[in-house]
């Protein structure tokens, strides 16, 4: 949390007062992705419902019917494993967008593991 609420100041003094070295769009887009990088190599911060999501994207994908069975339905496999137990067996409480966008995201993921 510590590490957040630096991050956000940083940003908030940035953008208060720029400084020279941020003096191009690219510049700034660079020292953003710099400081997200730990964001997208770090595992989820104070939630895991990721990988519940990912779970119910990946229930698409097998054919599954997420409003019908939890994640439990997978079998084994380790995305279950990473789903808090307390979610494993309950049915996805969203509609269908959220439900197409997490089988969107579970796709374009495995397609771009499997290269």
């Amino acid at each position: 949390m510590a590490g957040i609420a630096v991050l956000v100041l940083l940003w908030l003094r940035l953008a208060r007062r720029p400084h020279r070295a941020v003096s191009t769009e690219g510049r700034v887009w660079a020292i953003a992705g710099a400081w997200a990088l730990p964001f997208v190599v770090g595992p989820p911060l104070l939630s895991s419902d990721v990988y519940t999501y990912g779970a119910q994207g990946m229930l698409v994908d097998r054919g599954l019917d997420p409003y019908s069975v939890g994640p439990s339905a997978l079998g084994g496999v380790p995305a279950v494993a990473a789903v808090d137990p307390t979610w494993r067996s309950v049915t996805s409480p969203y509609g269908p967008l959220a439900t197409w966008f997490q089988h969107f995201a579970w796709s374009s993921a495995v397609v771009r593991w499997a290269r």
